[in-house]
């Protein structure tokens, strides 16, 4: 698991602990978007482990697109963001 800080520029985007699709560059987090904003639906609590629900979330042709959108930034990552850092999964 690699860890990547959440730059000053994207202060504005974060809003606290939630998993996410970010895209990486040179060791730097470049951009984020969080799963609940991309699938409403989303619910780590009635979910089965963590390994199954990043599997299909993964899968999901909503998640599809923005990685798709991220693709030519860097590379796009799933993971989970707390404490203003980027944790890839």
């Amino acid at each position: 698991m690699k860890i990547y800080k959440v730059p000053e520029n994207l202060y504005n985007k974060y809003q606290g602990c939630g998993y996410a699709i970010a895209v990486t560059k040179s060791e730097l987090l470049i951009d984020f978007c969080y799963v609940c904003q991309i699938l409403e639906d989303f619910d780590v609590e009635q979910n089965e482990d963590e390994e199954s629900l990043l599997r299909k979330t993964i899968q999901d042709k909503r998640v599809l697109e923005v990685c798709d959108a991220f693709s030519p930034m860097g590379d796009v990552r799933i993971g989970f963001l707390s404490c203003y850092e980027f944790c890839e999964r």
